[in-house]
């Protein structure tokens, strides 16, 4: 891409900013998990787990868990955040986090009679 790095020039990859680009995820601040049924992405389009010979060993297994954990939880709450105001992620040594006023309300659904 036209830059030249010194051999001895550490680089490091911001997954961040990769999944913020607009050319692969329009409207990337918007929360659209449908996404990921629209497109496949390749493997080094979306790392939320790093690439290549250092990506982290469970992450076939967590992604599994976030599946089943998020189809358990919307199967029985409805969850609403409790501000509706903007936020930006915390960093958190190396990764980044919901920030600390990031609150949501967790309501049970109520049973659907046949």
């Amino acid at each position: 891409m036209g830059h030249a790095f010194e051999a001895s020039t550490w680089l490091m990859i911001s997954i961040y900013s990769l999944h913020h680009r607009e050319d692969l995820y329009p409207n990337s601040k918007q929360f659209k998990p449908e996404k990921f049924l629209q497109k496949s992405y390749y493997p080094y389009e979306y790392i939320p787990f790093g690439g290549g010979n250092r990506r982290c060993l469970g992450s076939a297994l967590a992604l599994l868990e976030m599946k089943l954990v998020a189809a358990t939880v919307l199967s029985s709450f409805q969850l609403e955040l409790a501000r509706y105001t903007p936020m930006l992620p915390a960093r958190r040594g190396l990764t980044l986090a919901p920030p600390a006023s990031f609150k949501m309300v967790v309501k049970r659904k109520l049973a659907k009679v046949c």
